[in-house]
């Protein structure tokens, strides 16, 4: 729906999100791949969802303080999205406000390079998130978007 004025967005209210994830330890199964799958619940009035993930690294993956690494990964995730305020609005608005219905079941997959050395990692990724809105075609919804992360861990 087109949107009619301020009064019809969607209302500022304060958020709280509880986040809790695990990882499992890397599973090696050679010296130049893994795999490491990861869960992660999200429990708030912005976000509550459920996500499982799995990420698969080839490529040079020393352990060793002083060693310089390159691999490439690619990572695949499910989300099972149970209330997303970005799409539905918030909790406490009223029903004046321009919303969409989410899509209940929606994926991730980045593929990229990470070069690592000592205290730094620079990742370098392409991310194609699945459609989030239920009711648009994939074609339109889908979001497609590079990403770069530069990490620092003092020894």
């Amino acid at each position: 729906p087109e949107p009619r004025g301020w009064r019809t967005q969607i209302r500022n209210e304060l958020g709280l999100v509880l986040r809790a994830g695990a990882r499992t330890p890397y599973w090696r199964a050679h010296r130049h791949w893994d795999m490491r799958p990861g869960v992660a619940l999200r429990l708030g009035n912005i976000f509550t969802d459920l996500t499982a993930d799995a990420t698969l690294r080839a490529g040079r993956l020393d352990s060793v303080a002083d060693a310089a690494g390159l691999y490439v990964f690619v990572r695949g995730a499910i989300r099972a999205v149970g209330y997303d305020a970005t799409l539905e609005g918030g909790m406490l608005s009223d029903d004046q406000v321009r919303t969409v219905k989410p899509r209940r079941i929606t994926d991730e997959w980045e593929l990229g390079l990470q070069w690592y050395q000592r205290s730094w990692a620079w990742r370098l990724s392409v991310v194609r998130r699945g459609n989030e809105i239920a009711g648009v075609p994939d074609s339109l919804g889908r979001q497609d978007f590079l990403r770069l992360s530069i990490s620092y861990f003092p020894q």
